[in-house]
């Protein structure tokens, strides 16, 4: 794999899962998994393809309490578009969205 073929890799490989019938699609598929309180991630949205898998694997791992959290941290804006998804997916996964800002150095 070179690495400037990686985005296109990654996105084909999205689109092969989200056509499998493998992949969750509600929690109720995934009751007997084990789950967390708290998932940390880092620099995981790099296109707006990942954002549905993620937060649908996420809805289905989180415990069902009202301290549950997923906290994301980011390196970099995220585009309009994928800011939008991520508020779209969010709400038909029943899962709430804060923002944290912080300001850069030099900002």
């Amino acid at each position: 794999l070179k690495w400037s073929d990686s985005e296109l890799y990654f996105r084909n490989f999205l689109l092969q899962l989200s056509s499998k019938s493998s992949v969750i699609t509600d929690k109720s598929d995934n009751m007997d998994a084990e789950k967390f309180d708290l998932i940390l991630g880092s620099d995981l949205i790099y296109c707006q393809e990942v954002v549905r898998p993620l937060l649908r694997t996420v809805s289905c791992l989180l415990a069902n309490n009202k301290d549950s959290k997923l906290i994301l941290s980011q390196s970099f804006n995220y585009s309009d578009q994928t800011e939008r998804e991520i508020d779209d997916v969010c709400e038909e996964c029943n899962l709430k969205r804060s923002l944290l800002l912080t300001k850069r150095e030099g900002e």
